[in-house]
Order: C-alpha cells, then structure tokens, then sequence
C-alpha cells in the first residue's frame, strides 16, 4: 500500500487546523457570554432568600412581583443534586432520578422551571448527592424558556466545537495508525494518541453545557464523561513513551499496572454501591497529574541528557500550558459548577495538534526512507535485463514456497554463446530478452518467472494441477516458431529454448531443490533432442 501524502500536504493542512482553532479560540472569547453578547431578555436573577439548612440543603426562594423583570422561567444548573421546586407549599417539579448499579446521583442537569401568572412564591430546594457536594453555589437566569437556552447553548458553543475537533481528530489518528501500519511501518504512537484524544473528546463534550442541555439521559452521560476520563490515562503514558523514545523502564510499568488496578478498585465500588465514582474521582485526578508529572519527567530527562531533539522542543511550551490547564481544570472543577473549562480544551487541541503534526512529520520521513529501500530491495529482486525476477528473488521464494503440489519449470536457451560470438553481445541480449517475453508470456498466469542464470531460467508453479503443461509447452513453441519465421535465421542461428518440468513428490524429493534437479534433467535431455534436430 503506498501512501500518496507528501510532507509539503501535511503541513498545509496543520497550518489550515492552526488557524482554524485560533479562529475558534476568538469566537470563543467573542461569544464568552459578555454583556453585550447576552440577549436581554435572560437575566441572571438572585433569589428573594437564601437558607442553608442541615445536611448540606440550599433553600432559595423567589417572589416573582419583587423583580422588575417579568419571571417567565427560571433555569440554574445542578450538579449531584436531587431538585425539589414548590409553589407555594405544592410541590411542581422534582429531580432525584436512582442512577441504580451507576450510582446514587442524578449527575449534572439543567433545569428550566416555568413561572406561570399570579404566582406569589417558588421555593427552590436542592440536596446534594454526596457530602462533598454541599451548600454549591448556584447562579439563578430569568427570561424566557428559548431565550435562556438560545444563551447558554451561545455560550458553551466554543467549548463544545473544540471538544468535538479533539474527537475528529482522536479518530482520525487512530485511522492513520492503521494505515501506516498496513504500509509496514510501526503506527502506535498515532495510536495511543489517538485513543486519547477520543478519550478526552467524548469526556470534554459530556462536560459541555450543550450536551447536558440536549441529553436527556444524565446518569449515562456522567458515567460515560467519568469512564472516559479513568481510560485516558493509559494511552497517554503509552503515547508519551513512543513520542519520546524513552524505552523500556519500570516507572511507566508501575504507573500503568497501578492505574489499572486503580480503574478496578473504583468500579468495583460503583457497582457494588460503595462509593459512586463521584466520590473516587480524586483517585482518577491523581493518577491524571502523575501522567503529566511522567510528561515533565520524559521532557526534563531528554534536556539533562542533552537529547533536547525536535521532539522535545516541540512539546516545550505546550506541556508547560498543560501543566496550567490541569491545575485550572482541577481547580474549576472542586470550587466552580456548570462547563467545564475552556482554556484546557484549547490548551489540550494545542498539544495533540502540535504532536501530531511532529510525529506525522517525521513517519513521513520514515516511510520515505522505507519507499526507497524498497524500491532498492526491488532491483535487487528484479533481474536487470529482462525484467524477471532475479536469482535472489529465487533462492529465496523457493525457501518459503509450500512443497505440496508445486511443479518447477527450468528452461535453456540454445546457441546464445554461437550468437554472442558471432554477432556480439548486444544480439545476445536481444536473443535473451526476446526468450524471456515467450517463456513470460506462456507461463506467468501459473507461477512466478525467474531469470538465474545468463540463459537460464526457472518458473515455480504453486498448483500443479491448475497448470496445462502441455498446452503451455505448444504455446511457447508456437511463439519460438512465430520468431524464427520473423527474419532471424539470416543471421545463422534460430532460437531454441530447452524446456524441463517436474511435480514436487515427497517420496523422491528432500525439498525443491531436488524437484528443480529433476526438471532440469529433463530439460537437458530436451536440449539434445532440440540439438539434434537441427533446422
């Protein structure tokens, strides 16, 4: 398989993605939800009263004809919090959904609660899941239903499109692992980051306010975000050890068999109703800074040993912003509620473009250097003059070649040394060439042809059997005779090709050599007879 992509496209197209995610990056910061972005009809409101009751409870509570806007809807976000709304003291709306085997949370949600006319009080009551989810704070919009969503789904676009490059882009990897491996060459650092970048683009757009505004399905969109983010970090280990070349060491093997048991551990304690992955994600974010700690180590390792290559450099600055976007996403993510953050997901597309664009880069080069030895291996297999394949290409097929069933041809050319003297090596060339077109021509639909000798030649038939020897015998005869006839007997001599073949057996023949030696006995009695029976 050849792959058609020069190095000059793969730039082109990192450039074109580089100015696309920086075109991305200001859209973001445009529509980043300010105040003149906001459409004026969604407000955030802030409760009438607020109480902190026990056991972790928020109670908020709102008066709609104390606001000066009219309350139409109101929506706020959850996380890990059952939902309890009352008008009055009747209760409207509730949210405590039984994730069952996947735990005892109702996972993320945005809720958008309809005020009709003549309400005087909604009391909004929210109980957190886990303890570590008390008294969060939560902020409060007020407009119409459309107008809300319009302005939230505005405002987590940018986060959302970037989740959804790194996933493109995870798969896309992933693709071209395969195909650089199909054309023999290793494909797994393309792999593992590509695994990764999956990984890390189906947790990001769970993350998303646009996916938790359109799925419906919570507690299985949490589970998925949490597994996907467990998964990563293998990959990523594995990806920084291919990227860097730092070879077999005990400290990866550690941290991955550590890692695995980890995953283990806080599954088990899922389905077992122990403790909900919510509350072992600590776990997940320790093993997440000691895979970024491994990153550093790799970076540091290489620039002590005075191994700073192009690689290391170009990973530099980009581990340095990962470094920042895993403190600021840990950090959003313990002390801040609702999307998830958006200078990790540009800081994360940065790192897998910028590798990706090295490692393809130098694969090319790679699979340069391959093509061409391969174009070397080719004339070594290819006999010069003729086009057939040469004796190496022989004694090696032949070593490989099923004995079962496999008929050898061996074939002579007669007179070439008469017309080499006679008329010089230039006819006799042609004479060889002009043989070996025949012998091609009535042989190569049934096995490979070989030239190993200056007027020696060989043809290995896999299956016998589907071989008509005696019709391709009189075929080559006939084109002998179509030769001859064409206006070379002036020249004092008529082309003869000796022709002997034998059928591997197993009671007579250690391997094929021995059946070639047979072919060739009857070749030789075949090159008297042709001898004798001068025309």
């Amino acid at each position: 398989m050849t792959i058609n992509i020069s190095d000059k496209k793969i730039k082109n197209l990192f450039y074109i993605f580089l100015v696309f995610t920086l075109a991305l990056t200001l859209v973001a910061f445009w529509m980043g939800g300010s105040k003149e972005n906001v459409n004026t009809t969604c407000e955030i409101c802030k409760p009438t009263t607020m109480q902190k009751l026990a056991d972790g409870v928020d109670e908020f509570t709102f008066v709609p004809k104390k606001y000066p806007m009219e309350l139409n809807t109101i929506a706020f976000f959850t996380s890990h919090q059952f939902v309890e709304i009352y008008e009055g003291k009747k209760l409207i709306y509730s949210f405590d959904t039984d994730a069952g085997i996947l735990g005892h949370t109702t996972g993320t949600a945005w809720h958008f609660i309809p005020v009709g006319d003549g309400v005087e009080e909604i009391t909004v009551r929210l109980t957190p899941a886990y303890e570590s989810g008390e008294y969060q704070k939560c902020t409060f919009y007020c407009g119409s239903e459309m107008d809300i969503f319009i302005y939230l789904f505005r405002r987590a676009l940018p986060s959302f499109l970037a989740s959804v490059i790194i996933l493109i882009l995870g798969i896309a990897l992933i693709v071209l692992s395969r195909i650089v491996g199909k054309c023999g060459f290793t494909g797994q650092s393309f792999l593992y980051l590509g695994i990764f970048s999956t990984l890390f683009g189906i947790w990001s757009a769970n993350e998303t306010d646009i996916v938790t505004l359109l799925c419906k399905n919570r507690v299985g969109s949490y589970f998925l975000a949490y597994v996907a983010l467990m998964l990563m970090v293998i990959p990523f280990i594995f990806f920084v050890r291919e990227f860097f070349r730092v070879g077999e060491n005990k400290i990866w093997k550690f941290f991955a068999v550590s890692n695995i048991l980890e995953m283990m551990t806080v599954l088990a304690l899922q389905f077992f109703g122990i403790r909900d992955l919510r509350e072992t994600l600590f776990l997940t974010h320790i093993f997440l800074a000691i895979g970024i700690g491994y990153l550093i180590g790799c970076v540091l390792y290489k620039i002590i040993r005075n191994k700073a290559d192009k690689r290391v450099r170009a990973t530099i600055f980009s581990g340095v912003l990962i470094v920042a976007a895993v403190v600021i996403d840990i950090y959003t993510y313990y002390y801040r509620i609702g999307d998830a953050d958006l200078f990790g997901r540009f800081v994360f597309l940065l790192f897998i473009v910028t590798v990706s664009f090295e490692t393809i880069s130098e694969t090319l080069i790679v699979i340069e250097k391959g093509k061409k030895a391969a174009e070397y291996q080719k004339l070594a297999d290819t006999d010069a003059l003729t086009g057939l394949k040469s004796r190496s290409s022989y004694e090696r097929d032949v070593q490989h070649q099923a004995s079962h069933d496999t008929m050898i041809i061996s074939f002579d050319l007669n007179n070439l040394k008469k017309c080499n003297d006679r008329y010089g090596h230039k006819m006799g060339d042609e004479y060889i060439v002009s043989s070996s077109r025949i012998i091609k021509k009535a042989f190569s639909r049934y096995g490979k042809v070989y030239r190993i000798g200056g007027d020696e030649f060989v043809c290995i038939v896999p299956h016998s059997g589907k071989c008509p020897i005696d019709k391709c015998l009189k075929q080559m005869q006939e084109e002998v005779t179509k030769y001859n006839s064409a206006g070379t007997r002036y020249y004092g001599f008529v082309m003869q090709i000796a022709c002997g073949y034998a059928v591997y057996n197993p009671l007579t023949d250690e391997d094929l050599e021995a059946t070639r030696n047979r072919s060739d006995f009857m070749m030789y009695q075949n090159k008297s007879a042709l001898k004798e029976n001068k025309e």
